[in-house]
């Protein structure tokens, strides 16, 4: 359907329609005085201090294309090589099945463990 997108007039004017409420989301001026001081603290304490970041933000937005889009969502979405996780939480006095399917299923016990063989299955992270 995205495919169909980029050659539809409609397809594209919606595409430029959601980039134009990004813009104006990333751009919008802080409601009250408290929400400017939030903002500022939080670049305060945040490692980069870029006070330009929403700026940053826009041309990076303006830079993207339908195509980038695209294939964004084609590698990283849709991709058989894409990164899943489903979790379920037990309690306590919960009782764990022994009918896990090992094919589609995994218990993990020790989460640090099974963190570092996604890394090196997959790579570091970027």
């Amino acid at each position: 359907k995205l495919q169909n997108m980029k050659t539809d007039d409609e397809g594209m004017a919606f595409w430029n329609d959601i980039k134009i409420a990004l813009e104006k989301q990333i751009t919008e001026l802080p409601i009250s005085l408290s929400d400017q001081n939030v903002r500022f603290n939080q670049e305060i304490y945040s490692t980069t201090q870029d006070f330009d970041r929403n700026t940053k933000k826009v041309e990076a937005l303006k830079a993207i294309t339908f195509d980038d889009f695209v294939e964004f969502y084609d590698t990283f979405l849709r991709s058989e090589k894409r990164r899943q996780i489903s979790v379920q939480v037990y309690g306590k006095d919960d009782v764990i099945t022994d009918d896990i399917d090992a094919n589609s299923e995994k218990l993990v016990d020790d989460v640090i463990t099974y963190r570092n063989s996604l890394t090196d299955r997959y790579g570091e992270d970027e």
